[in-house]
């Protein structure tokens, strides 16, 4: 996984914990944790080998982050550009 993606997350979790605790974003913070949710899902799917759509579910979850967010977005799109290259043989 790039390293980029869980600096993401935990870049959107402290964003969405941030908004949770400021009043006049009250209502922001439960947008945030459901994208936060795709983040977690996209990971997973990432960690469990299913790269392309975990990385496609993990660019949904940046999407309000911006511009922050670009962070993980730029990793992800990594790891499916890494995908579209040959593997070299050993």
């Amino acid at each position: 996984m790039d390293f980029r993606i869980p600096l993401g997350f935990a870049i959107h979790l402290a964003a969405t914990i941030w908004t949770h605790f400021e009043p006049q974003y009250e209502g922001l913070s439960v947008i945030f944790a459901g994208f936060l949710a795709f983040n977690v899902l996209g990971m997973l799917l990432i960690l469990a080998g299913k790269i392309k759509p975990g990385a496609i579910i993990y660019v949904i979850g940046c999407l309000p982050f911006v511009p922050i967010g670009m962070i993980g977005a730029l990793g992800a799109r990594k790891m499916l550009q890494d995908l579209k290259q040959p593997q070299p043989a050993v």
